[in-house]
């Protein structure tokens, strides 16, 4: 229990009321987190291949969306500059509402106008590119009609929901993503679409992946994935679809287009490599564990080996 707080936040003020409810919720909060105990592990999260793309040069780039046009960043630190602009100028919108019976208009703030939204390649389309480029052929080229195609679909899917500000791409990963940089409120000041993009999360969009490409998942993983779509149905309605399981088709059916047979043969090889994929994570899990037991029993105190200590007082 800390002895001095400078009480900045509204919560730690109202926290000093002993009766209050953020006190309580407080309360519980830190009593909850007084019966865990977190112990460090080394614990690689993604077994598997590493790549390197910038070295075969493949360099990531960005685009701003600017009046129905896509420009390209040239410089260094220029698409973060523009993105921070953009924050800036969308913080607010215009709300209508009554004050003494008489509508008036006001401007309300955003804490954060800018939303990210990160669209993977399917692990089947990273491989080809890091083939391709390990090859020395170019794949830059199906690259960019792949982009296409899926922007004009991107643009489709948020019209009326969202402006796209721009996008980007980064090539320093393992795995090859787009980042879309989307905002609620216009340059006007007029707030689009519903709060909220509908999202079912990375790993829900990985395990529609593997069934789409023919991969026999295993059955845990089956049912679990079962029963996060019927959750999201119930909440959403039986006809809503995730808008990221939406974009990472749109990606795939993209690349499909694009490339037609060539990629066929990593679609195939990622299917068939999905169970040897689980049995790695499952091993991981399992280091982890191991590796937490380990550390546990090396730092249990040793009761009998507590000496007698002198009293102390102030």
């Amino acid at each position: 229990m800390s002895t001095f707080t400078k009480a900045r936040t509204r919560r730690q003020q109202r926290h000093t009321d002993s009766l209050s409810k953020s006190h309580m919720e407080d309360k519980r909060a830190a009593e909850s987190r007084r019966n865990v105990e977190w112990i460090a592990i080394p614990a690689p999260q993604y077994p598997g291949k590493k790549r390197d793309f910038q070295q075969l040069g493949l360099t990531g780039h960005a685009y701003k969306h600017c009046n129905g046009k896509w420009i390209r960043c040239e410089k260094p630190e220029e698409y973060a500059d523009y993105i921070q602009i953009q924050s800036k100028k969308r913080d607010t919108y215009l709300d209508h509402t009554t004050r003494k019976g008489i509508p008036v208009t006001m401007k309300r703030r955003v804490k954060a106008p800018i939303e990210i939204l990160v669209v993977p390649f399917a692990p089947y389309l990273t491989e080809y590119v890091h083939d391709e480029l390990m090859a020395g052929r170019d794949p830059r080229p199906y690259l960019v009609q792949i982009r296409n195609l899926w922007l004009k679909g991107a643009l489709k899917l948020f019209l009326a929901k969202r402006d796209i500000v721009g996008y980007s791409l980064h090539a320093d990963t393992n795995w090859l993503h787009f980042d879309l940089a989307l905002c609620r409120q216009d340059l006007g000041g007029h707030r689009i679409g519903k709060s909220g993009l509908m999202l079912a999360g990375p790993w829900n969009v990985g395990v529609d992946r593997q069934i789409r490409c023919g991969a026999k998942i295993a059955s845990d993983k089956k049912v679990l994935f079962g029963g996060n779509v019927r959750r999201f149905r119930a909440r959403y309605g039986a006809e809503a679809k995730p808008t990221d399981v939406i974009l990472a088709r749109m990606l795939d059916s993209a690349a499909d287009e694009v490339l037609g047979p060539r990629i066929q043969r990593h679609k195939l090889a990622y299917a068939n490599s999905v169970p040897q994929l689980e049995a790695m994570h499952r091993a991981a899990q399992l280091d982890r564990i191991n590796s937490a037991k380990s550390i546990l029993e090396r730092n249990i105190p040793q009761v009998n080996a507590v000496s007698e200590q002198p009293s102390m007082t102030l």
